[in-house]
C-alpha cells in the first residue's frame, strides 16, 4: 500500500479541518436566516426595502455556495 508523504496528509487535515470549519459557521447561520423569514417580508411593498432584501439573501446564497452545493441536498 502506498503511503502520501507527511506533508500531503498534512494539508489534507488541514483542508478538512476548515471545511469543518466553515460548515460549523454556515450552521450558526441557520437561527438568525430562520428568525429573518418569520419576522421580515422579503418582497416588502417598498422597492427600497425589497430590493435590500433580496440582495441580502443573495450574499448569503453567494457564500453558503463557496462551501457546499447546496442545491445538490433532497428535500
Amino acid at each position: 500500500m502506498h503511503h502520501a508523504p507527511d506533508s500531503s496528509y498534512s494539508w489534507f487535515r488541514m483542508a478538512i479541518s476548515l471545511a469543518l470549519a466553515m460548515i460549523g459557521g454556515i450552521a450558526k447561520l441557520r437561527a438568525p436566516v430562520d428568525a429573518f423569514f418569520e419576522h421580515v417580508t422579503v418582497n416588502d411593498k417598498d422597492q427600497t426595502f425589497r430590493v435590500n432584501r433580496l440582495r441580502l439573501l443573495n450574499r448569503i446564497r453567494e457564500a453558503c455556495s463557496e462551501v457546499a452545493d447546496f442545491s445538490r441536498i433532497e428535500g
